[in-house]
C-alpha cells in the first residue's frame, strides 16, 4: 500500500465505504481502462477477482485487497510493457 498516495487511499476508502466488494465497471473507473480490459486480465491471468455472484450471471467481484494488489501492478506496470511481452513470449514458447 506504500505506492499508494494518499488521495488514491482517500479515492479507495469512499469507494469501499460500507461495501465489502466492488464490481469490474467501478475498479475500471478507478483505473481509467474499460471493463474489457479488466475482462481481459483475469483470462489472461494477469489478475485475479475475489468472489463470484451466485446464480446464473455469477458476476464478477473485487474486494479491498485485490483491489490495491491490481492498482501496485498498475503502478509498478507489471501488466504492461516488457513484463508482459515476456510472459506471452513465454507462453508461445511452452
Amino acid at each position: 500500500m506504500a505506492l499508494l498516495d494518499k488521495h488514491k487511499k482517500a479515492v479507495l476508502d469512499e469507494v469501499f465505504k460500507r461495501k465489502l466488494f466492488i464490481r469490474p465497471a467501478t475498479l475500471a473507473k478507478l483505473l481509467d481502462r474499460s471493463r474489457s480490459t479488466l475482462y481481459r486480465w483475469i483470462d489472461e491471468g494477469f489478475i485475479e477477482y475475489a468472489d463470484r455472484t451466485p446464480g446464473i450471471k455469477k458476476q464478477i467481484l473485487f474486494d479491498r485487497a485485490t483491489v490495491e494488489e491490481i492498482i501496485r501492478k498498475v503502478i509498478t506496470s507489471e501488466l504492461y510493457g516488457e513484463q508482459l511481452l515476456a510472459n506471452k513470449a513465454a507462453d508461445l514458447t511452452d
